[in-house]
């Protein structure tokens, strides 16, 4: 098992404001990327974990430098692709069970523990109640978030706008869960994919549903927030 922290982007908006990356903000004087590990160390303590970074990587190194064993991968194309490919580079290097996690949110490891036993296909967390989220965020959910589709336990569709918010139940958290048995599966498609370079990944994950590439859901309540903009960071800050 191993858990891979994407963290390579430039955080452009928070940086044009503060001069510094997502994941290092703080919280109660912990950054992001720092809460991320010990949620993920309380969800396995076997498991590694890798950052893969690009955009100040060296600061990201320093931030760490207190946890032991941190691998590192790092995206040289960062200014020039999204996330996904971020992924596709973690996906490509390591044989595993593997447990994606954005680096710009704040989560708890009871949202996700249960379905890193799960080995039937892709598990992707999604957030309950999402819209007390957004009220606190103070986004607009038809510009802001996206329209997630779901039937029984699978997602059916994920990645599109929203236009009618009573027909959303749930959020996309920022967390993905590839058994190894599916990750050549996950790698093939990647690798059929057009215009990936700025592709999202939500967007991908739903290019696997259409190739009936089964990705399913669990549901939580758990604590989460996402940090996209210095509003997000500002109006969090007003609630603790």
């Amino acid at each position: 098992m191993r858990f891979i922290i994407l963290a390579a982007g430039k955080s452009s908006r928070i940086y044009k404001e503060i001069g510094k990356i997502k994941c290092l903000l703080k919280i109660k004087k912990k950054s992001l990327i720092s809460r991320a590990i010990i949620e993920l160390k309380k969800a396995d303590k076997k498991a590694k974990i890798t950052v893969v970074t690009g955009f100040q990587q060296n600061k990201i190194k320093k931030e760490l430098l207190s946890f032991k064993e941190i691998d590192y991968i790092y995206n040289r194309k960062f200014l020039n692709t999204d996330m996904l490919y971020s992924f596709y580079l973690a996906l490509k290097k390591y044989n595993d069970d593997l447990f994606f996690c954005y680096s710009d949110i704040i989560f708890s490891h009871k949202s996700f523990k249960k379905i890193l036993r799960k080995k039937n296909g892709l598990y992707v967390p999604l957030k309950k109640n999402w819209l007390k989220i957004w009220k606190i965020r103070n986004k607009d959910p038809l510009k802001d978030a996206e329209h997630i589709k779901v039937y029984k336990n699978k997602i059916l569709e994920i990645g599109k706008k929203i236009k009618d918010v009573s027909e959303t139940k749930y959020q996309y958290m920022g967390l993905i869960f590839i058994p190894k048995k599916f990750r050549s599966i996950v790698i093939k498609n990647y690798k059929l994919l057009k215009n990936k370079k700025k592709m999202h990944l939500t967007t991908f994950l739903n290019q696997l549903v259409k190739r009936n590439c089964p990705v399913f859901f669990k549901s939580t309540k758990e604590v989460w927030y996402e940090f996209d903009d210095y509003n997000d960071f500002i109006n969090f800050k007003k609630r603790i």
